[in-house]
């Protein structure tokens, strides 16, 4: 499946939809956002 806009969440294989905004300032926040959210979850994980 392939998506226009997409990322790869956790490997190559794992592509999703992304459904970041196209506007370059509001897409890096998001984008930001999400790293945060997606680090703050691995660490409660190992710890």
């Amino acid at each position: 499946m392939t998506h226009p806009k997409h990322f790869h969440n956790g490997s190559q294989r794992k592509v999703e939809e992304s459904q970041i905004n196209d506007e370059p300032i509001w897409g890096v926040r998001e984008f930001m956002d999400f790293v945060r959210g997606t680090m703050i979850h691995e660490s409660r994980a190992t710890n």
